[in-house]
């Protein structure tokens, strides 16, 4: 259970807040082992109910508890949407769900064959998979796997049925919130 402690005026003194900031708000009081909601209230610690953050699109914005407010004579918890920092997008991405879904892809036969008469294509392939390894160990890099994948796709002939299929793929991954295909 998630407590607040408040003043006499239900003003807010602490949150989140425990029977041990009561001990120390109340040095000379001896409180039970399990004190009774109503003693813990005449203390001023007060149950926060629970409340669902607000419907948000979860993978640009994060919701961050703030401080409760006190509705209708109780306490309830609050919610504040934020912008999620642009460096925490791409650790959210499923590198291991694109890239299951590319190599069994006929987009993948078709640059795995390019890169096997073309040096560059093998080249930029070649790194394309060393910085997804990295991307699905954890470790994602995103300036790399973004020089990977534009250099990767000026080096391929791909027509744009191809291209289109490629533009699915990243989806399945939350990649294409992230990288650029086609600039």
């Amino acid at each position: 259970m998630t407590y607040a402690l408040v003043d006499a005026d239900d003003v807010l003194i602490a949150y989140p807040a425990s029977l041990a900031d009561l001990r120390l708000r109340f040095p000379q009081t001896s409180f039970p082992a399990n004190p009774s909601k109503e003693l813990l209230s005449s203390y001023g610690l007060r149950h926060v109910a629970k409340k669902q953050p607000p419907v948000h699109d979860a993978f640009y914005k994060t919701a961050v508890e703030d401080q409760p407010s006190l509705v209708d004579g109780g306490w309830v918890q609050q919610w504040t949407i934020r912008d999620r920092p642009e460096s925490e997008l791409p650790s959210l991405c499923d590198y291991h769900a694109f890239w299951d879904a590319f190599i069994a892809s006929p987009i993948y036969q078709q640059i795995r064959s390019q890169a096997g008469a073309r040096l560059n294509v093998n080249l930029c392939f070649t790194e394309l998979i060393s910085a997804m390894d990295d991307a699905k160990a954890g470790r994602p890099n995103k300036d790399v796997l973004q020089a990977c994948i534009t250099s990767l796709l000026q080096a391929l002939n791909l027509g744009k049925s191809s291209r289109v299929a490629l533009t699915a793929l990243f989806a399945k991954g939350n990649l294409d919130r992230v990288y650029s295909l086609f600039t």
